[in-house]
């Protein structure tokens, strides 16, 4: 018997994606986000939650998708945790919660390192993000410098 698994639905651009729930802390609404000097083009900054330093990262950025003729939605971070440090994705928009056990492996050549799984639905696919390996090893190493504390 295959196992259901719970899946965050968002967009981001005029598309929608999703994160396994499993990997999902809290979703929030933005926050003001400070500027890290040296940070990669994608960090959009650093915000604080509950006396604790999120680094943000924008998934705009990340992807190279335009940020022009979005539809309205309700911008959220979605707050994660990756390599034993909180990380917040910049979105558009959370859709939804879903629940599926419909999901396609995606061929090592497509997306290999962003996508890991397409949950198929009656009215279209979602593709699912690969947190772990959602950031390039210079990200990571930087993720994990300590370099909070260049905040401008």
């Amino acid at each position: 018997m295959t196992e259901t698994k719970q899946y965050i639905q968002f967009t981001l651009g005029q598309e929608n994606y999703a994160v396994q729930i499993s990997s999902v802390l809290e979703i929030i609404k933005p926050l003001e986000v400070r500027n890290l000097i040296g940070a990669p083009s994608f960090v959009l900054g650093v915000c604080q939650v509950r006396d604790e330093l999120i680094i943000i990262i924008d998934l705009h950025k990340k992807f190279c998708i335009s940020t022009a003729n979005l539809e309205k939605g309700e911008p959220r971070f979605i707050i994660l945790e990756f390599e034993s440090k909180h990380v917040g994705l910049y979105v558009d928009d959370v859709v939804d919660i879903i629940e599926t056990i419909s999901i396609e492996e995606v061929p090592d050549i497509v997306h290999y390192g962003t996508i890991c799984d397409i949950i198929k639905l009656e009215d279209g696919l979602i593709p699912i993000l690969d947190i772990d390996q959602l950031f390039p090893n210079n990200a990571t190493t930087w993720l994990n410098s300590g370099n909070d504390e260049l905040v401008s």
